[in-house]
């Protein structure tokens, strides 16, 4: 009888250990995969950004989607103006002298990947969504931009579920991990 009271109290302690380990391992690999996929998401969204501010560079607007973005990076052209002579003396003799420059030689240079900057990292291939248009302010037209998606799409069908903010206050699977704003000239990431 001894023996089995001992059996039985050592199993409910076996099962007591297991669940609170699984206690403890759920929030660590939750806080493990945010960490991971959010970073991830945040490199993808500063590529963008940068894509972003060449196409403007040879548009002077912003790309509405990643056909348009990825067709102005790899045909487009920067414009370059060499000033020769100084503009600020009285009798100097300025020449502007134009260059262009392949804008696909550039991108090459710095390492950026036009044509996989639309897909959102580990969420099975959904897209950021672009908003681009113009805002007047104090009478001057300006393009802005906003490139987003919710946290929900890259955290995936396992994490991204509202059970988890319980373990980051933060956390909701409609919350938008972005850069910049649909009603002010702003490019700045929420994450920063």
């Amino acid at each position: 009888m001894k023996t089995v009271i001992h059996l039985l109290l050592f199993l409910i302690s076996l099962g007591l250990l297991y669940a609170l380990y699984s206690t403890i391992k759920e929030p660590i690999q939750f806080q493990t995969q945010y960490n991971k996929r959010s970073k991830a998401v945040v490199e993808k969204l500063k590529d963008i950004r940068t894509a972003q501010k060449l196409y403007r560079t040879i548009t002077d607007t912003f790309a509405t989607n990643f056909s348009d973005l990825e067709k102005v990076l790899t045909t487009g052209k920067f414009e370059i103006i060499q000033v020769k002579g100084d503009r600020d003396a009285l009798d100097a003799q300025v020449t502007y002298d134009t260059i262009y420059i392949p804008a696909k030689d550039s991108i090459a240079a710095i390492g950026l990947d036009v044509m996989h900057l639309k897909e959102v990292p580990y969420s099975n291939g959904k897209e950021f969504e672009i908003f681009a248009g113009k805002i007047d302010q104090q009478g001057i037209t300006i393009p802005v931009l906003e490139v987003s998606t919710k946290w929900g799409d890259f955290m995936g069908q396992e994490y991204g579920q509202k059970k988890y903010a319980k373990y980051n206050r933060k956390y909701s699977p409609t919350n938008r991990l972005k850069f910049g704003s649909r009603s002010k000239a702003n490019l700045s990431g929420n994450w920063e």
